[in-house]
């Protein structure tokens, strides 16, 4: 998801790892495609909140559905500081 918000970074790893994602809209394409395969497991907030970050790749929408992947994954609650942290 990273590579969808910060593709020039990301561009050699991808490269190596993922060699068919050449293009932000490549990596953006692999998202829909898993967003649909989401409807399986994951809660209506982060269908919504990757939906969101497709749409709209920056680091808030980012943060948002990792956090709401997180939550489904019941990994815990984090606190306050955690959301509130930027970049």
């Amino acid at each position: 998801m990273y590579a969808a918000h910060d593709f020039e970074t990301n561009k050699s790893s991808l490269r190596i790892n993922r060699p068919d994602l050449s293009t932000k809209e490549d990596v953006l394409e692999e998202l829909k495609t898993e967003w649909f395969n989401m409807l399986l497991f994951a809660s209506e907030n982060t269908q919504n909140s990757l939906h969101a970050f497709v749409h709209n790749p920056d680091v808030t929408n980012l943060k948002n559905a990792a956090l709401s992947m997180r939550k489904d994954l019941g990994r815990g609650k984090l606190g306050q500081s955690v959301y509130d942290l930027r970049f």
